[in-house]
């Protein structure tokens, strides 16, 4: 058996073996160098697998480690529903409904319900899009729309 006196004298034998006014040669040096940048990526290395196989890789972190199962409510991010304005602007075939939560929230502050709608028009017509029905839905409005003339 091993004792650990044996293991720090050996631990101590390999970094006497790295003096400075003496390195190392040929395949030594090669594999101390090995070692050294094994030692510096291997914990990035681990972290990185770990991430991507758990499939929260490129995910943003919030407060919260696990927020459970997603439920639907009547909160929404304003962000979020412009993003999903803009990829209305490439498709204009027939009519469009877009759902408008009654609480929205721009940059985790509450927005008023008239600046909402003003924002959330604002980004239909820029993309496009005219808006001609609103209807009361249980987590806010739907907004039906049509896409706009090219003439006006």
């Amino acid at each position: 058996m091993t004792s650990l006196a044996t293991v720090i004298g050996t631990g101590s034998d390999l970094l006497a073996q790295l003096d400075p006014d003496n390195p190392p040669e040929g395949l030594g040096r090669l594999v101390i160098m090995f070692l050294l940048a094994l030692v510096i990526v291997a914990p990035f290395a681990f972290w990185t697998t770990r991430r991507v196989q758990a499939g929260t890789w490129g995910l943003r972190r919030t407060g919260t480690d696990d927020p459970g199962p997603v439920e639907e409510s009547d909160e929404g991010r304003l962000e979020d529903l412009i993003d999903a304005i803009r990829a209305l602007e490439r498709d204009h075939a027939g009519r469009a409904q877009v759902l408008v939560r009654r609480h929205l929230t721009s940059q985790g502050r509450d927005l008023p319900e008239a600046m909402a709608e003003t924002l959330v028009r604002d980004a239909l017509r820029r993309s496009g899009w005219r808006v001609d029905v609103v209807m009361p839905d249980e987590l806010g409005s739907v907004l039906e729309c049509e896409p706009l003339t090219t003439g006006g």
